[in-house]
Formats: structure tokens, C-alpha cells, sequence
């Protein structure tokens, strides 16, 4: 899988969001690996992706523009290129709030004057952050994450969780083993990085949450399709088109989980203007550029982690 990305992050927020805060009465089995409405969001159209790929792929854009001077990119270019995303391409998915401020906003100072910051609790820092984890060298990615959260999610939950999968991202990325990847956050985050001092609430739209869940997900599923059941199964009534998409895109730097996907949820993603073909042909782009570290590598790479 490791000439997947975000076509595989899509896939799994395609198919989570019919799930998404809905209270189920039994659990997802294999005959449910499908895409479907959601029951009471009546304006979502069944296996589109959401705002999570999308502002995945506008910061994966961003990358690919900076690629020669990651060190310039400054808030003001992340607004542009979330911006220019949804401007292009609007979708539903957004929170009302944020889909408002998407929608009205004509400019960065615009959107910087309408949003707020410190309200920014939930999973919409961490949803865009795995892009960052591509980046070699672990400075950057630390520093890139938190500048693009504090924009909108400028609070410990917002900036940690989305630490979190960047972080999470890289280890997986560079060659870290995924069995090892909770010591890896425990080193880079501490011990706590997921205890209520750095934002988490047991709440299921607390970001900090929604990557730990993400996280436990990704640790205990060893195929694709195991993995978007157990997100969907362990988190009833959650976030779970955030979860299943952040699981996904994890999950494509592992290569120790299978891919066994039907052909129900790989070929009938939406195909569209930036749909399936154009995340797999930007995915190349993106993974091209920056690459992924091969099975020779590992032992090398991974002494870096100790």
C-alpha cells in the first residue's frame, strides 16, 4: 500500500460518514463495507469524501508547492490553499460553523476575522494533519503541524491531536515498526500526551480523543477491513468518518496489515472532478516526492527512534 495515500484516506472517510454520530443498535459486519446515506444529514451524497481529505489535500498541496522551502510556508498560505480547496470543490461535511466560514470567506484576513480559534476543540486540526508526517525531518513536521492547528484550533486538544497523527504519520512513514509506535508518542508527546492536562475529554467530538481512537484502532486491526469495522464497531454514536479516514491513511504506511478492501468501497468512490483517479494520480505525485523509506531500510531508520 505504500503507493497509497490519500485515495485510501478518502475511502475510509467515505465510508464512515454514514456512521458518523449516529446511535446504532447493532454492530458493522462485512456485508456493510459499503458506502450509504447518512440518516438524518440528508445533503451528504453516499461515497463522496468529506472536509477531512479535503483539507488533507489542500495542506498535501501546500507541500508539494513548498517542497524547496518548507521553512516559508506561513498561516496566511494555509487559509489560501483550504480556501482554494473548497472554492473549487465545495462539499458538505464541514461543521456548520466552518462550513460557514469556508463559504463566506473571500480572502485570508477574511477567514482570519471570522474564525475563532479558541473554540477549536474538536478533530478538524488532526483530520488535515497527516500530510505533515511525509516531511523528513521531525522539526518541521512538529512545527508546520502546530502552525497550521493554531489557526483554527488553537487549544491543547486542537494542537496535540493533531500532533498526534502528524507524529504518528512519520514514525510509520520513516520505517518505525507499528507495534512501537505508543512509545514513539510516548517519547515525543510524553507519557500523558493523551490525558486531560493536553486537552482530552470524553467527549466524541474531542479531537484529542478522536485521535487516540484512531490510534487504538490502527494498533489492533491487521487488515483494511477489519480496521474500518473495529472504527466504526468501537465507536458508536462517534466521529467516525474522522476516525475510519485518519485509521486509512495510517494504516498505508504499515506494511503489516493487509489490504482486502471490496471492490464496493475502492472502485465506487466518487469519481468526479477530484475524485478516486485524481487522489490516486496526485497521491504518486505527492509519495514521489516524498518518499517512503523501503524494508532495507528499516533497521537504519528505526535506530533513530530509540
Amino acid at each position: 500500500m505504500s503507493d497509497k495515500f490519500l485515495s485510501y484516506m478518502a475511502i475510509g472517510d467515505a465510508f464512515g460518514m454514514k456512521y458518523e454520530f449516529v446511535k446504532r443498535a447493532r454492530k458493522a459486519g462485512q456485508k456493510d463495507l459499503n458506502y450509504g446515506n447518512h440518516p438524518s444529514f440528508l445533503s451528504y451524497k453516499p461515497a463522496h469524501y468529506t472536509d477531512d481529505t479535503q483539507m488533507s489535500l489542500a495542506n498535501a498541496k501546500l507541500l508539494m508547492a513548498f517542497k524547496g522551502d518548507l521553512g516559508a510556508i506561513t498561516a496566511d498560505d494555509f487559509i489560501k490553499h483550504w480556501l482554494r480547496a473548497f472554492q473549487r470543490d465545495p462539499r458538505h461535511g464541514y461543521s456548520q460553523y466552518m462550513y460557514k466560514v469556508m463559504r463566506e470567506s473571500h480572502d485570508t484576513q477574511d477567514f482570519k476575522s471570522r474564525i475563532d480559534p479558541q473554540r477549536g476543540t474538536t478533530g478538524g486540526a488532526a483530520m488535515r494533519s497527516a500530510p505533515f508526517g511525509l516531511i523528513t525531518d521531525l522539526p518541521e513536521v512538529k512545527r508546520l503541524t502546530t502552525l497550521q492547528a493554531k489557526i483554527t484550533h488553537d487549544t491543547p486538544s486542537g494542537i496535540n491531536s493533531a500532533l498526534t497523527i502528524a507524529l504518528s504519520v512519520w514514525y510509520l512513514h520513516h520505517g518505525g515498526q507499528r507495534q512501537d509506535l505508543t512509545d514513539f508518542l510516548n517519547k515525543e508527546l510524553g507519557p500523558d500526551w493523551a490525558g486531560p492536562q493536553n486537552g482530552f475529554e470524553d467527549k466524541p467530538n474531542n479531537g484529542l480523543k478522536i485521535a487516540k481512537q484512531a490510534i487504538e484502532t490502527l494498533l489492533s486491526a491487521n487488515t483494511l477491513s477489519g480496521l474500518l469495522l473495529k472504527a466504526v464497531n468501537d465507536n458508536n454514536k462517534g466521529d467516525t468518518d474522522t476516525i475510519c479516514a485518519l485509521a486509512m491513511v495510517m494504516a498505508t504506511r504499515c506494511q503489516d496489515i493487509t489490504h482486502d478492501l471490496p471492490v464496493e468501497l475502492t472502485d465506487k468512490l466518487e469519481n468526479k472532478l477530484y475524485g478516486r483517479e485524481y487522489l490516486q494520480n496526485f497521491d504518486a505525485k505527492l509519495l514521489n516526492s516524498f518518499p517512503l523509506n523501503r524494508p532495507g531500510d528499516n533497521k537504519k531508520t528505526h535506530n533513530r527512534f530509540k
